[in-house]
């Protein structure tokens, strides 16, 4: 009798102590959802993915910048070359074929679409470009971004080389050049420098 009394009463104190079925799926769900310790790896993932666009952004920015400059300075050198054809009396095929073939050994090849050309102007006393240019980004393109515009020639923005001559020339026109004459440039480095320096007086004056 006392034993069958002492089972029942921990039978009764076991089922008691012991959650329900649906208590404990409940409490299982409730701990999961305020568990955080995974949080930290999903915020290191995006701040990942931004710093990597970030970085990727700087990089194709300086790419830009640095095509943009060499591109500029590459129609500059076409369009003198292409007036000094002018002066020396070639024909305008001659003179764009003189451009072009300057603004190809010039410009660096990095450029993701290239359209620059060259035209004679003003009767054959100018030479002028045309077109457009752009470089393909490398890490913009992960978010859609396919070409950065490096130049326009296309509206209002154009280079031209015009020759002082005729109803271009001006009375008024100062120049002034640097040379250097160090040791540096000693031999045939100081006579190319002087044949340049005179070919430019010659195209501007």
């Amino acid at each position: 009798m006392s034993f069958c009394s002492a089972k029942s009463r921990r039978d009764r104190r076991t089922s008691r102590d012991s959650p329900a079925c649906g208590s404990q799926g409940r409490s299982q769900i409730a701990n999961f959802a305020a568990n955080s310790g995974g949080n930290i790896s999903v915020i290191m993932a995006v701040v990942g993915l931004a710093l990597i666009v970030t970085l990727g952004a700087a990089v194709d920015v300086a790419r830009w910048m640095s095509a943009r400059q060499d591109t500029y300075q590459a129609v500059d050198a076409a369009l003198l070359a292409g007036g000094r054809a002018l002066q020396l009396g070639k024909t305008d095929a001659e003179a764009i074929a003189v451009a072009t073939t300057y603004y190809h050994d010039n410009s660096r090849r990095v450029l993701g679409g290239d359209g620059i050309s060259f035209r004679v102007v003003d009767d054959g006393l100018g030479i002028t470009a045309q077109g457009s240019a752009a470089i393909a980004p490398i890490f913009l393109s992960i978010i859609g971004l396919e070409s950065l515009p490096i130049l326009d020639f296309s509206g209002t923005e154009h280079a031209t080389a015009r020759l002082a001559a005729g109803r271009n020339a001006r009375s008024n026109l100062e120049i002034a050049l640097m040379l250097d004459v160090s040791s540096a440039m000693s031999g045939q480095n100081l006579q190319d420098m002087k044949e340049a320096a005179n070919q430019l007086i010659d195209l501007l004056v």
